[in-house]
């Protein structure tokens, strides 16, 4: 039985508000195994945590299919735990977030986790309420799926 309540490490924050959280999604193989930099909320926000119900997504999504290869929007897209699994199985990710803080360590996450260049995943900042945010992902084109996890609470 699943049990989804906030954020998935209890570990503490070291001083500079910093906690690394080992993450792995066995039911994707062994490759769906990462290191994710968290960043406290006072600095940036409930997105700078890995959350219980991007661990589900991220399950659920890392099981479809590897073709067709599909352009998938994130929103809201925190540490980058479902933007990895997706990206892990070939489809090609653009990950946002409105939170400054949340984008660079998100970026910062990717770029690590990415190694060797497999990564086909973008990162934009997009603020639901920013006329020229919606113009730019809009711009972007079509997307087959648009996905997120704990947008709303």
């Amino acid at each position: 039985r699943l049990k989804l309540v906030g954020p998935i490490s209890q570990s503490p924050f070291d001083d500079s508000g910093v906690r690394v959280t080992k993450m792995s999604l066995p039911k994707l193989g062994r490759w769906a195994s990462w290191e994710l930099v968290e960043r406290h909320a006072h600095d940036c926000g409930e997105g700078g945590v890995t959350w219980g119900m991007s661990v589900a997504l991220a399950n659920f999504l890392g099981m479809m299919p590897e073709y067709p290869r599909l352009r998938v929007l994130e929103i809201g897209s925190g540490t980058g735990l479902v933007a990895l699994a997706l990206s892990g199985r070939g489809h090609e990710v653009t990950a946002t977030d409105g939170d400054q803080c949340v984008l660079r360590n998100l970026r910062g996450n990717l770029g690590t986790a990415a190694g060797g260049g497999r990564s086909k995943i973008v990162t934009r900042r997009f603020r639901w309420h920013v006329e020229e945010d919606r113009q730019e992902i809009a711009a972007m084109g079509v997307f087959d799926q648009i996905v997120g996890a704990d947008l709303l609470y």
